[in-house]
């Protein structure tokens, strides 16, 4: 870890998804860019460790940030939350310890979560991820 440099937690499933494609892009930054997949499920008792020097943090709306731990967490300035809620944060304890909490509430995702429904439904409804095994492995009859 370069000492000189921001230190960047990302925590984010959807975030993590795309990080190792994005690598060449962020280790081009100026910051530390920590991301890993077992970030993706963090227990309470886990955040002291891995939240320890951070300065910035990408997090799911899921992870439990308490008053106490941003007191504990001297070095955070920002904590992002790639979505449009932020209900699992305490606001008055982040503006008590100088932390900046921004969202990402963009309007066209409801959008994109009504389309993937009702693409959910017609796929639960028509068994097409059972329908596509069964084509993968050969199996083209329709029983």
């Amino acid at each position: 870890m370069k000492r000189d440099l921001p230190r960047i937690l990302i925590l984010n499933g959807s975030c993590l998804d795309v990080v190792e494609r994005l690598r060449e892009w962020t280790a081009a930054q100026a910051a530390d860019i920590i991301a890993d997949d077992l970030f993706r499920s963090l227990s309470a008792d886990q955040l002291d460790r891995v939240f320890q020097g951070a300065h910035a943090a990408i997090v799911p709306s899921a992870v439990p940030l308490s008053g106490d731990h941003m007191k504990k967490f001297q070095t955070l300035k920002t904590i992002s939350f790639a979505s449009s809620g932020y209900d699992s944060i305490d606001l008055d304890a982040a503006t008590r310890n100088g932390i900046v909490v921004t969202n990402a509430p963009v309007p066209e995702l409801f959008e994109a979560v009504a389309d993937m429904t009702f693409g959910l439904i017609l796929a639960v409804a028509r068994e097409i991820p059972q329908h596509h095994l069964k084509i993968s492995a050969g199996n083209y009859s329709r029983g």
